[in-house]
């Protein structure tokens, strides 16, 4: 009896041994088991150039269009009305430019001999006439900026300037100056007896 007991025990052992499996035995063909390579590939970046950034208008100033600048416009000095003793004329500027421009006030004036360009230093008066009013131009439109002084025939009075053919105008905000002829430049401009009187800037051209 002993003896039939230790066979069945030895056959039980020899059974579980059989069907258990080795936790560290790694199936050759399944491949979830497969070691995994993990390789680093380099892709090269592309050098492109930044792109520019648009640029932007400038910003009109207080509501208003720009300054108008002597690059884009031109002027000229209007025939005028001359008597004995006064002469009333005006500067006509016209905008040449892409945009609408604006003018301030009254510009700065000075008149120039037409031979050696010698400026003949007059004495400017700013009239209150107008004053604070803004001249806004269009593309292609004209302002006048009234134009008037003291005179008297050639060669008469020892006390006036001479020889005037042409002026420099002075625009606000604008470091350039303008130039302005008279129509008639074998004339000149008459003499200046006095104060040169100009008042503000008015769209439009020379008031009829």
């Amino acid at each position: 009896m002993k003896r039939a007991t230790i066979v069945l025990l030895a056959a039980a052992a020899g059974l579980l041994t059989a069907c258990t499996t080795d936790p560290n035995a790694v199936a050759a063909d399944d491949p979830s088991t497969s070691p995994t390579v993990t390789e680093t590939v380099e892709v090269p970046v592309s050098e492109t150039a930044p792109e520019e950034e648009p640029v932007e208008d400038l910003p009109a100033e207080d509501g208003n269009p720009l300054h108008c600048d002597a690059v884009h416009v031109e002027a000229a000095i209007a025939p005028g009305e001359a008597n004995q003793d006064y002469w009333n004329t005006d500067i006509v500027l016209t905008n040449l430019g892409p945009d609408v421009c604006r003018l301030d006030g009254a510009s700065g004036l000075e008149f120039f001999t037409g031979g050696d360009g010698r400026p003949l230093g007059i004495n400017q008066v700013i009239s209150e006439e107008g004053a604070g009013d803004l001249a806004i131009i269009g593309v292609g439109e004209q302002a006048s900026m009234g134009v008037g002084y003291p005179t008297a025939a050639p060669g008469t009075r020892t006390d006036c300037l001479e020889g005037g053919s042409f002026a420099h105008v002075m625009l606000s905000g604008d470091d350039d100056v303008v130039e302005a002829w008279h129509p008639d430049r074998q004339q000149g401009l008459p003499p200046v007896c006095g104060a040169v009187t100009v008042t503000s800037w008015l769209a439009g051209g020379v008031p009829s």
